[in-house]
């Protein structure tokens, strides 16, 4: 027979969740994949005509490049081009597409017809070696690109086509390379840790900089005048004042960063973390993450459409481009912030009456660490039963979206620690703890809400309730 060793204590969390969207980069903006587009085999580059919205995606295992149209997310046409593409830049002012292939040469696509012009091989030139990170300097009509074998970067005049070297880095294994738009300054880095800044025509030795653990992408903030640079080997990203050719901070990111993309007008910086399948959002006025993405197989390159602010991620592991639409509208999602109200309709001692989930977005978990304190008490020799019961089966809101419970977890840290998921079927029932003697317990409990991708932007409720039953 049960017996009441002490009267039942009630807990009616009302989880609103409002879903923040608009306004300037922040840990409100809403950040979520809209679209997946299927491109060739290992993309691994890529980068966007200004003037027309296309996006240019460097397949290195298919050697090909496929052009997307960016208003309407679909393969517009695919250009074969070298052995093994696996870098990608566009100059608007001479509407040329340039890819890097790694087996040896460069090749120049026109925006407007979207076939090869032309193709410098490393016959052609004086050497060329294996071409990896390129970019376009529209100012002065050149292209820069780097030798990830000799450390070597080459220059192609575009008005000529002709080529040489321009610097020649004393540490080897070049990557990325990304131009700093006010001074022309050029930026390769290398494998060995170091960036190896340079003047442009003059070819000046600016010096060296020390980064992370194999340092891959490059680009250069024009709102704060800033370099950020993937260091692939430490899980970091790199930030260098070009004023000083100094360090100035080091974010922690993902797995594996390898791209990096900037959006000056949104002061946000953009890293694909190829070992994680993410891509960590970082706020360019505090150098700190605000969030994270999920993204397809393998990201390992970037680029974003400064004019609508969509962020086009290539997929190497699963062939795919993933598009990040940024201020998207409350229809399609945002970054989540949830509130429990506790009501007491008896006693349980301490209970703090509001649980408050951190804000968060859509494919990702928010975490309200000790959302819950209290003490449990009976001087009954058999001891009690604690459960914690959902209202329904989901979290709903009044236009007919659900979270369901299954998304959302408690984790008991003090007498009864352990981690209890909801089931999803309605009523679902978890048991915190059973004792078997007369106790006072402390309970600290941290709820987890995990936000399922594209959850539209309303308000979602649900009610639970706790229960304490001698036994």
């Amino acid at each position: 027979m049960k017996r009441a060793a002490f009267p039942a204590a009630a807990f009616i969390a009302a989880a609103g969740l409002p879903l923040a969207v608009a306004g300037p980069a922040s840990a409100a903006t809403v950040y979520v994949v809209t679209a997946t587009i299927s491109v060739g085999t290992g993309p691994s580059g890529v980068a966007i005509d200004p003037t027309n919205g296309t996006v240019y995606v460097a397949n290195n295992g298919s050697a090909s490049v496929s052009a997307i149209s960016a208003a309407t997310n679909k393969v517009t046409a695919t250009i074969g081009v070298g052995t093994n593409p696996v870098g990608v830049a566009v100059d608007p002012v001479t509407h040329s597409v340039w890819v890097a292939d790694n087996a040896g040469a460069v090749s120049e696509i026109s925006d407007a017809t979207n076939t090869v012009t032309h193709t410098i091989r490393a016959t052609e030139g004086a050497g060329l070696g294996n071409p990896y990170g390129i970019v376009a300097d529209s100012a002065i009509g050149t292209v820069y690109f780097t030798d990830n074998v000799t450390g070597a970067t080459w220059q192609v005049n575009e008005a000529t086509d002709a080529e040489g070297l321009a610097y020649q880095s004393p540490g080897g294994n070049s990557t990325g390379i990304a131009i700093d738009s006010a001074t022309g300054n050029i930026y390769p880095v290398g494998a060995n840790g170091f960036a190896w800044p340079f003047t442009p025509v003059t070819d000046n030795d600016l010096g060296a900089i020390q980064l992370g653990t194999l340092p891959y992408g490059i680009a250069y903030d024009s709102a704060n005048n800033f370099f950020y640079v993937a260091n692939y080997g430490d899980g970091t990203v790199s930030v260098i004042n070009p004023d000083t050719y100094s360090l100035i901070a080091t974010i922690p990111v993902g797995t594996q960063p390898v791209g990096v993309a900037v959006n000056p007008g949104t002061d946000t910086v953009y890293v694909t973390n190829l070992g994680s399948n993410n891509v960590s959002v970082i706020s360019d006025t505090s150098n700190t993450v605000i969030a994270t993405v999920p993204v397809g197989k393998g990201p390992y390159a970037d680029a974003v459409n400064t004019s609508t602010g969509a962020v086009y991620v290539a997929n190497s592991g699963d062939n795919t481009v993933s598009v990040i639409s940024p201020n998207n509208g409350p229809s399609s999602g945002g970054s989540v912030t949830a509130n429990a109200t506790v009501n007491q309709a008896v006693s349980l001692t301490g209970l703090t009456g509001t649980i408050t989930f951190p804000a968060a977005n859509p494919g990702t978990t928010s975490t309200a660490n000790a959302a819950e304190a209290y003490t449990a008490f009976t001087s009954d020799p058999a001891g009690y039963t604690l459960t914690l019961a959902a209202g329904g089966s989901a979290l709903t809101s009044s236009g007919g979206g659900s979270i369901p419970n299954n998304d959302l977890s408690v984790t008991e840290t003090s007498s009864h620690p352990g981690t209890q998921t909801f089931g999803a079927a309605s009523g679902a029932v978890l048991t915190l703890a059973q004792t078997t003697a007369a106790s006072s317990d402390s309970y600290s409990e941290n709820w987890a809400l995990a936000i399922p991708s594209g959850t539209a932007a309303t308000t979602y409720s649900e009610s639970f309730v706790y229960l304490v039953l001698g036994n």
